[in-house]
């Protein structure tokens, strides 16, 4: 048995980026070699969750398409396509669909896996934002939850109450906040708001 990080680091698709002497040995950060390892090894653990293979190269150029009109409508499409895709098998005996953090890893490697430049954890003065996308003049904000039930708005009131925007406020020239909820039992988006900042 071989820890994932040791794997990766050994195969070349982790390397060292920083080293902090520890009284106890020493502590490596880690980081991917270059844009293109980032991009690939996030492209492959999609289609690993996903089993989407190709259409994620499909998906990933309409919504570049879309992003770069500023249309917010296409992000929840493909990300409902990209949940659908996710078989039901992989939801039996486990409480995946439970967490958060589940659903922000799949957007997470979509999106890095597509080349798009992303924050995930993003800090500001008053919380961390789930995951911020920086395109072009454009900022996405994005909070992810899961909900008992449909819907709700309580992702896009965090982004509003917290004022997650306002770190990006003179930035960029447009600031789209985004709340994101997905159902444990359905596994998918059952609630999507979001608005200009």
């Amino acid at each position: 048995m071989i820890e994932p990080e040791n794997l990766l680091f050994q195969t070349g698709y982790l390397t060292i980026r920083g080293l902090e002497r520890m009284p106890t040995g020493y502590l490596y950060y880690l980081s991917y070699p270059n844009k293109e390892v980032e991009i690939s090894l996030n492209h492959y653990i999609l289609m690993y969750y996903t089993q989407e293979g190709h259409e994620a190269s499909r998906l990933v150029v309409e919504l570049i398409r879309g992003l770069s009109v500023g249309d917010i409508g296409c992000l929840k499409d493909i990300l409902q396509s990209l949940f659908r895709g996710i078989p039901y098998e992989w939801y039996r005996r486990n409480e995946i669909s439970s967490y958060e953090g589940y659903y922000a890893s799949v957007v997470y490697s979509f999106l890095v896996g597509g080349g798009f430049e992303i924050i995930a954890e993003d800090y500001t003065s008053c919380g961390r934002i789930d995951l911020t996308l920086l395109y072009g003049d454009r900022c996405y904000i994005m909070e992810f939850k899961v909900m008992e039930i449909e819907g709700g708005g309580k992702a896009i009131e965090q982004i509003r109450g917290k004022g997650y925007g306002e770190k990006y406020r003179g930035r960029y020239r447009e600031v789209y906040l985004i709340g994101i909820e997905f159902s444990r039992e359905k596994k998918e988006i059952v609630g999507f708001d979001w608005e200009r900042f």
